[in-house]
């Protein structure tokens, strides 16, 4: 009996034996082919096991199987062998598209909304929810798999291996795992299914919203919202459930709550996908300057038009740990969402602003605390806009930083580490780092009083105020009180108070200006003593209370604002240190003095105040400064 090594060949491969195709030619005549080794690759995909499902090795990491990508369909335990190049191994990722006509051995019926699953190239045999988690958090990360894995089952409490088959395991880790898979998938499809109609519309770069990138922006959004899977999935309604049907029931409605506080919404996601999209272009041979400027002309081109609708959309150029002047990712959506219509309003004076003379200050690489790695470019740029005025910063020392990678192990404040990290190649802005908005500033003021009775003006009606401000809040609740120092000041300088702890802390009811309606972002208070003095060291914030942030002359002519000015000895160009604590030092007179402040920072008073005199001019009808117009009725 004769055999061909042809059909020798494919016999043997069909048994998983690595074959070499095609023989070399020895001397003369034409050339032989080229060897090709190839391997076969077994693969399971699960939620519960997904019959039909097509399975491919993504070699271009489109997101999708694509012509010339080893491809198969899975059997009803959701396996199925691919046959891939041995020089593949290991390389791609393992993708998983579960269409209409998929089976998942969790629901009866037909898969009802299409998903993608995926694998890393080193551990490809299973794919699931959980290995797409860790496929999706090494994009940028710098992370080994087994450390990706690590830090998914910290922040998910899955107790068993990300690759294990927990569809094969009776134990509560097993139970547990395959809960959480199920909520990432009820939740990527309800997710998909809000955001389907972006599908072919134009992402704010231009580019169409593919199916896959739209995938790309909830995979990533799921793995920013890991916390909020985790506790739904373990919510009592679903724990209770005793049928399968009860589950998926509860599983759904905790789904829907979790897209419902999504920032990944109808408005936002062509922002998302388009920054998404930068993340590759030039990534390799584009300098940090180009990379910058390109990204912060997708940033403009956000605003070119109108204010975004939503804080999310908003703050979608944002890394999830971002942090500038004490606004968190999550409290600038939060400040933004409370009342739409008045932050577009507020906002409409960056429409159509751009940033130009781009500098890169800084570029850093840096090893994060669980191992990834993150690149920081610090940056500083000119603001132009479109009302022609600019804004231009002299000083090298104010910047602001973008992130790429990962930012796992950012630090907030001392002792606070952001618990909402995200990974990417994308660059975001990473925010100037400092925990409290601190701000020194000339100001000029000019009040005219009346009688509300008789709408007759008042004794010395108009008066002016010639003052520098000492403006720190702090919107995200980091600090309790402030130290300031400086030319001007007396030498203990000022202890400035949090009106959070004016407005809530018991120890402050009833003492000046403990006001129920303080906001987090209002500024902080010059605190008093006994005898109405402001300076550090005997300051009683608790027994007396806090008042004004400024330091100047209030309710004079103009001749006496600006003498009583002057005499403080305030100088343009003299620098301020702000010393930020979170301490109960606030308490005690002179209680800062055994505490150590969690933030210092140095501002420069740039000039001074306009003189009242000449900001007056020829009388209160004619001075230079702005009025508004109104009148009062019953």
């Amino acid at each position: 009996m004769k055999t061909s090594i042809r059909r020798l060949a494919l016999a043997l491969a069909s048994t998983g034996i690595l074959i070499i195709y095609g023989c070399g030619g020895g001397g003369g005549g034409g050339g032989g082919g080229g060897a090709v080794a190839t391997e076969d690759l077994a693969v399971t995909v699960i939620d519960g096991a997904i019959e039909n499902a097509t399975v491919c090795l993504d070699k271009n990491r489109s997101g999708t199987c694509d012509s010339g990508e080893p491809v198969g369909r899975t059997d009803a335990a959701g396996r199925v062998i691919l046959k891939i190049d041995k020089a593949d191994s290991g390389r791609f990722p393992t993708l998983a598209v579960v269409g209409t006509d998929a089976k998942d051995a969790d629901v009866p019926g037909m898969v009802p909304v299409p998903f993608t699953l995926s694998a890393p190239a080193d551990r490809p045999g299973l794919v699931s929810p959980l290995t797409t988690l860790v496929n999706t958090l090494l994009e940028g990360s710098g992370l080994t798999t087994a450390e990706a894995e690590a830090q998914i089952k910290s922040r998910s409490g899955v107790n068993i291996s990300l690759f294990e088959d927990f569809t094969k395991g009776s134990s509560a880790d097993h139970k547990a795992a395959g809960t959480l898979a199920r909520m990432i998938v009820i939740t990527t499809q309800q997710q998909t299914t809000a955001l389907l109609s972006s599908v072919g519309t134009n992402a704010l770069d231009g580019s169409k919203i593919t199916s896959q990138s739209l995938d790309r922006a909830i995979q990533k959004d799921l793995l920013d919202s890991l916390a909020s899977l985790k506790t739904a999935a373990a919510d009592p309604t679903v724990l209770a459930a005793t049928t399968a049907a009860a589950k998926e029931t509860a599983l759904l409605a905790q789904a829907n709550a979790v897209v419902g506080a999504s920032i990944l919404t109808a408005e936002s996601v062509g922002t998302v996908v388009s920054v998404n999209n930068q993340a590759a272009a030039g990534a390799g041979t584009a300098t940090a300057l180009d990379q910058a400027k390109a990204f912060l002309a997708l940033f403009d081109s956000s605003l070119a038009t109108t204010v975004p609708g939503t804080g999310a959309a908003r703050s979608a150029f944002s890394d999830g740990c971002y942090l500038e002047d004490g606004f968190t990712k999550a409290v600038s959506i939060a400040l933004f969402d409370r009342d739409r219509v008045l932050s577009g309003e507020q906002n409409k004076f960056r429409v159509g602003s751009t940033r130009t003379n781009v500098q890169v200050l800084a570029d850093r690489s840096i090893t994060n605390p669980d191992g990834s790695r993150r690149r920081e470019l610090d940056v500083k740029y000119d603001v132009n806009y479109a009302d022609g005025t600019a804004f231009s910063n002299p000083s090298t020392a104010e910047f602001t930083t973008l992130i790429s990678g990962s930012s796992s192990g950012s630090v907030l404040a001392a002792g606070v580490v952001c618990s909402t990290p995200e990974s990417g190649s994308n660059l975001r802005f990473y925010g100037n780092r400092s925990i409290v908005n601190a701000v020194v500033r000339p100001f000029n003021q000019r009040s005219e009083r009346y009688s509300l009775a008789s709408g007759v003006p008042l004794a010395s009606a108009v008066d002016y105020n010639r003052m520098v401000q000492f403006r720190i809040s702090d919107p995200s609740n980091f600090a309790t009180y402030a130290i300031v120092k400086g030319a001007g000041l007396p030498s203990a300088g000022y202890k400035l108070l949090s009106v959070r702890i004016l407005r809530d802390d018991p120890l402050l009811a009833g003492k000046r200006n403990n006001y129920i309606d303080w906001e987090n972002t209002d500024a902080f208070r010059i605190c008093r003593s006994g005898t109405n003095g402001r300076a550090a060291d005997l300051a009683d914030c608790a027994g007396v209370g806090a008042q004004s942030n400024s330091l100047g002359a209030f309710n004079l002519a103009p001749a006496a604002a600006d003498a009583a000015f002057d005499a403080f000895g305030l100088a343009a160009g003299a620098a301020y240190t702000i010393d930020v604590y979170n301490d109960d030092g606030w308490k005690t007179i002179n209680g800062q003095a055994t505490k150590t402040p969690i933030a210092s920072y140095t501002r420069v008073l740039r000039s001074l105040p306009y003189s009242a005199v000449a900001l007056a001019g020829g009388g209160v009808g004619s001075d230079l400064y702005p009025r508004l117009t109104s009148s009062l009725s019953a």
